[in-house]
């Protein structure tokens, strides 16, 4: 039987099936089920400082039927409710679904952690409070935030990619930020990341997305190398097929130029974090600057 993840998601959102529908599709070999739980209008269904503990048990008991290897939370409340009350819902998922669980707010954190990405820019269909506490409980500075105020959770999904990426450029323009949250998992945003992020040379991240992205690593799903090459080529082959220009985001000279040689449309080098770095090791290699005490009079 094929390995399998789980994903429980609000009753008002369709994105995240779209999103994980897409996103599987280069992911040969997985199977995924979902659940709902009530979750809709202004936060109708759910308590408004905490979750509805009964709803989400027995969506999870039921996913743990298909045997998932892991299950997830696809939705982004925990941030505003502190990351302490979606580690209490993962314990819950897990123990009735039988496996790992995580969330996409908690998904997030890790990911921000890794990237090291210092100040945050946001994209958000709630109002920048929102934003304010996704950073906070991330343990992070908020950078530049457009906020659309809706009040109807299923209004975000009707939002058109092309806005989405407008919003990400008037925040991307501002600058100053290390990476760009799209902050609602009913926000179709996944789509427009691999072309702003070649566009702009800063992570962009689509909380759908990286849901999705954090049930595989909590199942054990990592792509290899090779296998993650074969992804990127099918993305490439279904953009040359649809007429869609396709970006990437690479490290080296002989990477750009292989990818344009490949066909990719959109490419980044690096990123100015990445650059900036590199010129201050060079400085203070140069320098032989090796203690704290040294660089602290730079």
């Amino acid at each position: 039987m094929l390995p399998a993840i789980a994903t429980i998601t609000p009753s008002s959102n369709r994105v995240v099936e779209r999103s994980l529908a897409g996103i599987m599709r280069h992911i040969p070999g997985v199977d995924s089920c979902i659940a709902r739980i009530t979750f809709h209008g202004a936060g109708i269904g759910q308590p408004a400082d905490g979750y509805d503990e009964a709803a989400y048990r027995h969506a999870a008991w039921q996913l743990g039927h298909a045997r998932p290897a892991a299950i997830a939370w696809n939705g982004t409340r925990g941030a505003g409710l502190g990351l302490d009350a979606d580690r209490r819902l993962c314990a819950l998922m897990a123990e009735a679904a039988n496996c790992p669980a995580t969330t996409a707010a908690l998904d997030t954190a890790r990911l921000v952690d890794r990237l090291d990405a210092r100040r945050l820019g946001f994209v958000t269909p709630g109002d920048t409070a929102y934003a304010a506490e996704a950073a906070a409980a991330f343990g992070r500075s908020l950078g530049p935030v457009r906020s659309l105020a809706l009040k109807d959770n299923l209004a975000a999904a009707d939002l058109p990619p092309d806005r989405i990426a407008a919003l990400v450029r008037d925040v991307a323009r501002e600058g100053g930020v290390d990476a760009i949250l799209l902050w609602s998992t009913n926000l179709p945003g996944w789509e427009v990341m691999a072309p702003l992020e070649a566009e702009f040379g800063i992570p962009i991240l689509d909380s759908a997305a990286v849901g999705v992205w954090g049930t595989l690593v909590a199942a054990g799903i990592d792509p290899t190398p090779a296998e993650h090459e074969a992804m990127l080529q099918r993305v490439l082959a279904a953009g040359k097929k649809t007429g869609t220009p396709v970006g990437l985001h690479v490290q080296t000279i002989d990477d750009v130029n292989r990818r344009i040689a490949e066909g990719w449309k959109f490419l980044a080098i690096g990123s100015e974090l990445r650059f900036m770095t590199l010129e201050a090791q060079k400085i203070t290699s140069g320098l032989s600057l090796k203690k704290s005490g040294d660089l602290a009079r730079y």
